[in-house]
C-alpha cells in the first residue's frame, strides 16, 4: 500500500538545499540574479515594460506553484520556468528617445 507524503516529510525547501548544497545554491542564485538584472543592461531584444511585467508574473506563478506543491517535481513547470528565464534574459529596455 502506497503512503502519501505529507508536507512535514518533504522539508519545504530543505530538500532542495540538501540536494544541491551551498555551492549549487549560490550558482542558482547567481543565475537568477543575472535574469533579474539583464533588463538594465544595453543590448538584447527591446520590449515594453508591460510584456516584461507579465513574464515576471508568470515566473512568480511558477515559483508559487513550486512552493505549495512538490518543489519543481513536475517537468512541465520546470520547463516553463526555464523558458521564461531564457526569454527574460534576452530582453532589454527600449532605447531612450533622442
Amino acid at each position: 500500500m502506497a503512503t502519501i507524503a505529507s508536507p512535514t516529510h518533504l522539508g519545504r525547501g530543505a530538500e532542495g538545499l540538501r540536494t544541491v548544497a551551498r555551492l549549487g545554491s549560490a550558482l542558482i542564485a547567481a543565475a537568477f540574479l543575472l535574469v533579474a538584472t539583464r533588463r538594465l543592461l544595453p543590448g538584447g531584444i527591446q520590449c515594453g515594460w508591460r510584456f516584461t511585467a507579465l513574464l515576471w508574473l508568470a515566473l512568480l506563478g511558477c515559483l508559487a506553484h513550486a512552493r505549495f506543491d512538490f518543489p519543481f517535481q513536475i517537468y512541465s513547470i520546470v520547463f516553463l520556468f526555464l523558458v521564461l528565464c531564457a526569454i527574460l534574459s534576452s530582453l532589454s529596455r527600449p532605447a531612450a528617445a533622442p
